[in-house]
């Protein structure tokens, strides 16, 4: 079994790996004419990729919740499956929607 190091330094790998991700999207989409929409698409990746859920009842520690809900939609002793990790997912991608509109709001009224 891993100690809680081992499992912080993967979250390190991982937030690092994630980062280099979102930076090529966000180099590779800079010619978009909306910004709206290439800020949508970073956050819907991040939300994605990011949102962190106990891989089993018993476990103290996080993981994805993308690969959690992938690897349980593939073994089928899970009752959940790949909807395990979609309302965690759903909740942390509507508040930072939400949140980009509100200071987009106010960044625009306050231009």
């Amino acid at each position: 079994m891993y100690s809680a190091e081992n499992y912080l330094w993967g979250w390190v790998g991982y937030g690092l790996g994630v980062s280099l991700l979102l930076l090529a999207v966000w180099g590779i989409t800079r010619g978009l004419r909306w910004s709206w929409l290439r800020h949508g698409l970073l956050i819907v990746m991040a939300a994605v990729l990011l949102t962190p859920m106990q891989p089993h009842a018993d476990s103290s520690f996080l993981a994805p919740a993308i690969f959690v809900s992938v690897f349980e939609g593939m073994s089928t002793l899970s009752e959940g499956g790949l909807m395990r990790g979609l309302p965690a997912i759903a909740v942390v991608l509507v508040a930072a929607l939400a949140l980009y509109a509100a200071v987009a709001l106010l960044w625009r009224w306050l231009r």
